[in-house]
């Protein structure tokens, strides 16, 4: 047998990699890297690098963390009906029934459910935009 190099982030498997696992019944394991588009420039392309950050086959910051955090939401309010469990807990804490329709306006909050009682979604916004 044979062992093939792993990590906690995608990337890892820079080369094809092959061993045998078992001789009865014989099976052989093949890893090898992933082959993806260097720029998601299209919509769809977008689309496809937020579902890989997401499920966490390619590193966050590839696909921009601000977008990342818009797509999730939009998932949850499309795909996510706050009907109990977890997603009905966190919006408790956030003493709102549903999720609201722009990113800032949840982080803002989140921030004042940490106890930043002056974030605003406009704070936030204002922020973002001196660090570029």
């Amino acid at each position: 047998g044979g062992r093939a190099k792993t990590g906690g982030n995608p990337g890892v498997t820079r080369q094809l990699q092959g061993f045998t696992v078992s001789e009865k019944p014989p099976l052989f394991v093949v890893d090898s890297p992933g082959i993806m588009a260097k720029n998601f420039t299209t919509a769809e392309e977008r689309v496809q690098g937020f579902r890989l950050a997401v499920s966490g086959c390619i590193r966050d910051h590839v696909i921009g963390n601000p977008g990342l955090a818009a797509f999730l939401l939009l998932h949850l309010r499309l795909h996510n009906p706050v009907i109990g469990g977890d997603s009905k807990k966190f919006l408790e804490s956030l003493q709102v029934s549903e999720y609201p329709e722009d990113i800032e306006d949840l982080l803002a909050l989140m921030a004042r459910r940490e106890g930043h009682t002056g974030t605003t979604s406009a704070n936030i916004d204002e922020n973002e935009r001196e660090k570029h």
